[in-house]
């Protein structure tokens, strides 16, 4: 590293270079960049209170440039990611329902209408994910991906957000009436059947009431164990969207082989996180592993220019 990268201002300028465009970057920023090294200068004998003023300035302007610049690249960025997962998100959801079919179809006489429509949540956990992992993938955005980083992960919180209601409510719902409905079926055709009801069936309210009740200590623990579980769980789509953002720009098909890879890979950080081979990983190896894979996307996002980016400017003082 050169001296000149150690000194701060070849470092604010190369931000902003890498940052925004050429016309945001020479009326709005160059001219920002420009007032603070004049101000902050060694020579210059300015007080405290105007060199705070000038960085006040700065980062205004920068920050007020952001979110115009991040809506004008997000917009288009969205509408994209919308339209494919409606191509996208049937197919998912279509293949993880493919072994409810088969044990509906295949296995012992049952109420075959209550199970697919009660196991169609859990296949929403795992598809809403995947199809928002694969939009994103898809994505050719000609711009720089550094820009896209503001709206894709407003787009992960917002599936997050379906997710968790679905995790939190849906599914143990649907658990619980499944299990209601198997039972009454067992009743029918004369076969002694026992119902109760565990973590799978409780909702939100049930789990906080259980994991702070005087209940037995193994009973708080499984409450507080699913309840972490499904809030990890519902922060997936962060996860994967900027992974997914990582590997954007590159054609459609070599995004879905390296995508398919960054999954396995993923996976199989989870279950290295686990106990053992019989066990899904805990709560705080999720989290461990979520955000590795986090800061990785990010790291994958930084490390690819854009032609954008590759386009000499001549601005990096020397």
């Amino acid at each position: 590293m050169t001296s000149t990268e150690h000194d701060p201002r070849w470092r604010r300028r190369r931000f902003a270079e890498r940052t925004f465009d050429r016309q945001t970057l020479e009326r709005v920023i160059l001219p920002a960049l420009a007032d603070v090294e004049f101000e902050c200068a060694d020579d210059a004998g300015t007080s405290r209170l105007v060199r705070l003023r000038a960085y006040w300035g700065l980062w205004k302007a920068i920050g007020l440039c952001l979110l115009t610049d991040w809506g004008r690249h997000g917009r288009p960025l969205a509408q994209g990611v919308a339209t494919r997962m409606m191509v996208i998100f049937p197919v998912v959801i279509g293949a993880v329902m493919v072994p409810a079919l088969n044990a509906a179809f295949s296995g012992p006489p049952a109420p075959v209408a209550p199970m697919l429509l009660l196991s169609l949540p859990q296949a929403f956990v795992i598809a809403l994910p995947i199809a928002f992992f694969f939009a994103v993938a898809f994505e050719q955005h000609p711009n720089s991906l550094r820009r896209l980083v503001p709206m894709v992960f407003t787009l992960s919180l917002v599936c997050s957000l379906a997710m968790m209601t679905v995790t939190l409510f849906v599914v143990p719902r649907a658990n619980h009436a499944y299990s209601l409905s198997l039972h009454r079926y067992l009743q029918a055709v004369d076969r002694p059947s026992t119902v109760s009801f565990g973590p799978g069936e409780w909702t939100f309210t049930e789990l906080v009431r259980k994991a702070r009740s005087e209940a037995p200590a193994r009973e708080r623990s499984a409450a507080r164990h699913a309840l972490g579980m499904r809030l990890t769980t519902s922060t997936l789509p962060i996860v994967l969207g900027f992974l997914a953002l990582g590997i954007a720009g590159y054609p459609r098909m070599q995004s879905l082989f390296i995508g398919m890879w960054v999954l396995m890979f993923y996976i199989a950080g989870l279950r290295a996180a686990a106990a053992s081979a019989f066990q899904g990983p805990s709560v705080r190896g999720m989290l461990v592993v979520n955000a590795a894979f986090v800061l990785v996307g990010l790291w994958m996002v930084w490390l690819r220019p854009s032609p954008a980016d590759a386009e000499p400017k001549g601005y990096i003082i020397s």
